[in-house]
């Protein structure tokens, strides 16, 4: 009867794994599709301008959960792609974009005293 119990409680455990696997991937594909190609910028699309970076993940998905937290707290998150020096690809979720310099160091001197956020500027010529 023991045995039994046992067994019980491992196959409810094992289904709550897996209804969390589920909804979790789920989640993900929900928030991907919150981009749009357009909103997934390469290097060629990013010259002469000045973007602030909140982080940069080797892993999209991590990229695209940060850049989610940030559209929801109201920023305009977009997701930076630009290989690195070892040939991968870094994915760089930036919060602004800026025409100038002088204005995204201003914004960003902003940005970090009201977020407490380790941010920097980023600039692709």
């Amino acid at each position: 009867m023991l045995w039994a119990q046992q067994d019980s409680i491992r196959v409810a455990e094992s289904l709550k794994d897996t209804l969390i696997v589920r909804d979790l991937a789920e989640e993900v594909f929900q928030d991907s599709i919150v981009f749009s190609e357009e909103e997934l910028l390469s290097e060629e699309g990013i010259r002469n301008q000045y973007y602030i970076i909140v982080g940069t993940f080797a892993k999209p998905d991590n990229a695209m959960n940060l850049a989610v937290q940030f559209r929801n707290q109201g920023y305009e998150a977009s997701i930076i792609r630009r290989p690195n020096s070892y040939g991968t690809e870094l994915h760089m979720v930036s919060v602004k974009t800026f025409k100038s310099n002088e204005e995204a160091i201003s914004y960003l001197n902003e940005f970090q005293s009201e977020v407490q956020l380790p941010a920097w500027k980023y600039n692709s010529k």
